[in-house]
């Protein structure tokens, strides 16, 4: 709620590209830390989730610009967005089972399963900044966001 405050209060400011691509940015980098960090302990169990609280800080602020940008589109757009969403958490609940099945389940298989998840993660961040960066330059996007105003 606070990021979103903060989002709302400073968005005229910053363009959504200046937003989403920083923000997946971001994901990327909390992902990394989760990826490199060190062995199972209780320390990097709190590591764990103090960069999962960062990234959905970051989420909030990459949600909230990508639903304002499907938004000045048509409203196909905006069910795009929502339907993404849907399917990421299908992935995202299938993947962690996969990683949790493949490893064994001792400390360091748990260490391991973990890393392999988010190293994952860390791949789709990428893929998804470069996909964002290639809709920029789309004609419709262009037309939504620019041509037209």
């Amino acid at each position: 709620l606070l990021t979103e405050l903060v989002l709302v209060a400073t968005a005229h400011r910053c363009s959504y590209a200046c937003r989403i691509v920083p923000g997946f940015a971001l994901f990327a980098v909390t992902l990394v830390a989760i990826v490199l960090a060190g062995a199972a302990s209780l320390a990097w169990f709190a590591f764990v989730l103090a960069n999962v609280a960062a990234f959905s800080a970051f989420d909030a602020v990459v949600q909230g610009s990508l639903y304002g940008y499907a938004g000045e589109m048509a409203p196909r757009y905006t069910q795009a967005i929502m339907m993404g969403n849907g399917w990421a958490g299908v992935v995202v609940s299938a993947l962690r089972i996969v990683t949790k099945a493949a490893l064994p389940q001792t400390a360091d298989g748990v260490v391991a399963s973990t890393r392999v998840f988010f190293g994952i993660g860390v791949a789709i961040m990428l893929a998804a900044v470069g996909a964002f960066l290639v809709l920029q330059r789309l004609p419709v996007v262009r037309y939504f966001h620019g041509a037209h105003r």
